[in-house]
């Protein structure tokens, strides 16, 4: 058969959520084509979509995209022979290992049947939250986003976000961090609740499943009902924290700028292993110096929401267009006209 190059693509290109970066289970790595659909599943999210080919086994994902990404013409001639993948196009020919039985687990992922629409907001909450979700494997539920039936909601231990949403849930459910990213981007239009999985489709019949938990998540009203002296954040900030990320994103485990504030001024530093970055801007602040780290993608869109904020105690909390924000701070002293810890 003849397919369209980039058609084909495309379509493997919106199920790479599904595939694992290790060989998890069986076939976790690879492009599954069966009867109707090609799938991809690692344990934790699923993908599926019409397939592009008429053709039913699982190849090998990696090599698979990489070759297509690196073939110049427009259509190619796919057919199988004898357990392996036959890509022709002009003079080029090559073969692929590909499994005709089906191993990859998929049985385990309950099929949706009522869809309804994703209430309005509820993709940029969860975006807005991502970076507030924790990264420790050792504290699950804080790896995790809590959609509530009120509001979605995350917190690392050292900042919290809330968004409050009508989500339409009638019990709350969570989702790790790493398996609701995949979705932002993909024009998600509408979800569906199974017992063990949300599922998540676009207008283009991407069905995106992330596998739900019912551990009971930490009651954060107190923590995100903090008051403090009133201050407001400076504006335009943005280009400050976009020339900060290219130092601060090197680390990829925690990617975090530092805010350092003291008497009239703020500094914003982010650091990685190729060197660091930094910039003070005004501010009207005469407390004492203190200190935050925050996902610089996070500050941008606070401060680009709101630039008022409460600054407590032991924490600074801004009220933003439809979310709270709270992140602790740490009171430091002067050293040398540096800051350190106190």
């Amino acid at each position: 058969m003849r397919v369209k190059r980039e058609e084909l693509v495309q379509k493997l290109e919106s199920v790479l959520p599904g595939l694992a970066t290790k060989p998890i289970i069986e076939q976790s790595q690879c492009f599954v084509f069966t009867d109707e659909k090609l799938v991809t599943f690692n344990d934790e999210v699923a993908c599926s979509i019409d397939s592009p080919l008429d053709i039913q086994g699982a190849i090998p994902a990696k090599a698979l995209l990489q070759l297509l990404n690196k073939l110049p013409e427009e259509e190619i001639e796919v057919r199988v022979e004898e357990n392996e993948l036959l890509i022709r196009v002009g003079k080029k020919k090559t073969k692929l290992r590909m499994e005709e039985e089906m191993t990859l687990p998929i049985e385990e992922l309950e099929e949706p049947t009522k869809w309804r629409k994703i209430p309005k907001g509820l993709v940029q909450a969860i975006n807005i939250s991502l970076s507030c979700a924790g990264k420790d494997e050792s504290q699950f539920v804080l790896t995790c986003i809590h959609i509530h039936p009120e509001w979605v909601e995350a917190c690392d231990n050292f900042q919290v976000i809330r968004y409050p949403l009508k989500t339409g849930l009638k019990k709350s459910v969570l989702i790790k961090r790493d398996s609701l990213k995949a979705i932002v981007g993909l024009d998600m239009t509408e979800w569906s609740q199974t017992d063990n999985w949300t599922h998540f489709r676009n207008p283009l019949g991407l069905t995106l499943s992330c596998r739900r938990y019912l551990e009971d998540f930490p009651d954060l009203t107190k923590v995100l009902a903090i008051k403090g002296k009133p201050m407001e954040l400076p504006k335009n900030i943005k280009d400050v924290v976009v020339r900060a990320e290219i130092f601060s994103s090197e680390n990829t485990a925690n990617d975090s700028v530092m805010v350092r504030m003291k008497s009239g001024k703020m500094e914003i530093k982010g650091e990685g292993p190729s060197g660091w970055y930094k910039e003070v801007k005004s501010i009207e602040y005469d407390g004492p110096p203190l200190a935050f780290a925050i996902a610089p993608k996070l500050l941008v869109e606070i401060s680009s929401k709101s630039t008022s904020c409460q600054l407590g105690d032991t924490g600074l909390r801004v009220d933003g267009d439809g979310f709270t924000y709270v992140t602790c701070i740490e009171k430091v002293e002067e050293k040398d006209g540096q800051h350190s810890s106190s």
